[in-house]
């Protein structure tokens, strides 16, 4: 199995920042499409379209919410479907800190030997980049009111 854990801190509050990042994936910049196609105060369900080296890559994932705690994603369809993210928020000196933990794991034994390539090279990017359009999204909202 491939565990990662990759943080931020955003200069705004707790409540702000997770009202940001319950839109996931609407703040993502990178992503070639991107849609919300359920949400309410307790799950979020989306579709995301990729590319990976040039590969083209969909996706759905649903999200439980336990408002402005944590949302955990599971990806519920796709090629790492059972991939997992754990999204945490704490408070910190005036800050959120967001914190996104992962695991997937491949279930062929063949494939078993990429999970980590994958995971360093793949899904630990992607979650840092997410964090960065998280944090960047916030504060320049911030900058502009």
């Amino acid at each position: 199995m491939y565990e990662s854990e990759s943080s931020v801190l955003i200069n705004d509050n707790l409540i702000s920042v997770f009202k940001v990042a319950e839109k996931y994936p609407e703040f993502v910049n990178f992503y070639k499409a991107k849609s919300i196609l359920y949400q309410d105060d307790k799950r979020l369900v989306v579709k995301i379209d990729h590319y990976i080296f040039g590969i083209p890559f969909r996706w759905k994932g649903e999200g439980i919410k336990n408002r402005y705690n944590e949302i955990r994603f599971r990806q519920i369809e796709g090629l790492l479907k059972g991939l997992e993210a754990h999204w945490l928020f704490r408070k910190e000196n005036g800050k959120t800190k967001v914190t996104i933990k992962t695991n997937f794991s491949l279930n062929n034994p063949i494939l078993k030997i990429l999970e980590k390539p994958i995971g360093n090279l793949v899904i630990k990017r992607i979650i840092d980049k997410i964090l960065i359009n998280l944090r960047n999204i916030v504060e320049v909202k911030n900058k502009s009111l």
